[in-house]
């Protein structure tokens, strides 16, 4: 079929240890992507992603459903994560970052063991970029005289931080 893909393969370096078997479809108004990468050894600094020390090891799923015309659900989960950082092995099961939209809501979710977060709005989520830049010129109105948006806009953010070991090695005043 037309803009479909499949990634199936491995690296294996000292660096970077990863297998990833995905697929999907591109071209429609969202893209469809499911699979899973499994990362069995990223070292973050040898790669330039860090300045720190870090090697992070995970099972990432990727799911997305069509389900018509502007409608869409889609999940991130991260599994048997293990970062080793500053001499220590940091535990962080699990991760997931779920969402979905239609023509009038969206809902986003970010699930971990130290954070809990979710957005909902009342539009579809191709209109949050948009909405964002609204809220913000909302809150810094700078020279932007366009404050007024038409009725019926709703947006809540609802988080929520737990103490975690992550955060001591991230932050170590929390």
């Amino acid at each position: 079929a037309a803009n479909t893909f499949t990634a199936k393969g491995r690296i294996n370096d000292s660096n970077l240890d990863v297998a990833m078997d995905i697929h999907g479809k591109l071209g429609g108004k969202y893209p469809l992507v499911s699979g899973i990468i499994d990362i069995n050894k990223a070292d973050l600094k040898s790669l330039q992603l860090s300045t720190d020390s870090m090697i992070l090891s995970s099972r990432v799923s990727i799911e997305t459903e069509d389900l018509g015309p502007g409608h869409i659900i889609a999940g991130v989960y991260l599994d048997s994560n293990i970062l080793y950082i500053k001499g220590k092995t940091v535990l962080l099961d699990s991760i997931s970052l779920t969402g979905s939209s239609s023509p009038d809501s969206s809902h986003v979710s970010l699930k971990t063991p130290f954070l809990a977060a979710r957005l909902n709005t009342n539009y579809e989520l191709s209109q949050l970029p948009g909405e964002f830049e609204h809220l913000w010129h909302r809150i810094y109105p700078g020279k932007t005289s366009e404050n007024n948006v038409g009725v019926n806009h709703c947006t809540s953010v609802d988080a929520s931080l737990t103490q975690h070991e992550v955060l001591t090695t991230f932050l170590p005043d929390f």
